[in-house]
């Protein structure tokens, strides 16, 4: 009798397990929020009010993982195997929080190799916006090329996107159109050299470029467009023998 008892109870709690886990059925909407939110309490995120999905993920025989979605909390990934992979993204409404790994939070004693400093966007961005500096902040992302990865906010602000950035994500320097050392229209410094004597003069740039370029000049008072090389951010050196025309830029 009392193995037939502890038999049944075997056989309820069998049946009491979720259905999804029991049958490799699919995730619900529901269990994918609470296991999102599981997973940034884990990282020490704070974990905000999410709706659930409108439609249940696909089957998975197993609790599927979750991690930040491209190391930032903002979004998060869950990835199943079984039966067959697949991986779905969740918006978690969080304010951009950036993933650590575990264990190195708050810690100091030494640079981070896989978390390094990255400048990310702290709202979003749209596609020729001039970056100013409340659109960016530093957070840690690993996985940016170090030639790519801004830490810097001096070294975006001022500049344009070149595509649209959503809150939290990385913001690198691909993302930027380039630096010009002269912006056309602005007003510049030209410096002539003539018989001895360095003559210097405000002109505007008719033209952009970097130090090196060949760019086009107006002369505010009135006289000709001339043509000047940048030597310095901001400053054009013009010569007699450079004749008036179409500016060669790179």
């Amino acid at each position: 009798m009392t193995g037939l008892r502890t038999f049944a109870m075997a056989c309820g709690l069998w049946l009491a397990l979720p259905v999804q886990m029991a049958t490799g059925g699919p995730v619900s909407g529901d269990m994918a929020v609470r296991l999102v939110r599981e997973a940034m309490a884990a990282a020490g995120v704070p974990a905000p009010v999410m709706p659930p999905p409108l439609r249940a993920l696909p089957d998975c025989t197993h609790p599927p993982v979750v991690r930040p979605r491209g190391g930032s909390w903002t979004a998060a990934e869950l990835s199943c195997d079984a039966p067959r992979p697949w991986v779905r993204v969740l918006r978690t409404g969080s304010p951009g929080a950036m993933a650590l790994p575990r264990g190195t939070e708050g810690a100091d004693d030494g640079p981070d190799q896989t978390a390094a400093p990255t400048l990310v966007a702290a709202r979003p961005l749209t596609k020729g916006r001039r970056i100013g500096p409340d659109d960016v902040t530093v957070g840690r992302l690993a996985g940016i090329a170090p030639a790519l990865r801004l830490d810097d906010p001096g070294l975006a602000v001022g500049r344009k996107l070149r595509v649209a950035l959503g809150a939290g994500q990385p913001l690198t320097e691909r993302h930027l159109v380039p630096a010009l050392d002269v912006e056309p229209g602005q007003t510049v410094t030209a410096l002539l050299a003539t018989a001895g004597v360095e003559i210097t003069a405000t002109a505007q740039a008719l033209t952009g470029g970097t130090i090196g370029d060949r760019i086009a000049l107006r002369n505010p008072s009135g006289g000709r467009d001339t043509e000047g090389v940048i030597v310095a951010s901001g400053i054009v050196r013009v010569r007699p023998n450079i004749p008036g025309g179409r500016a060669v830029t790179q």
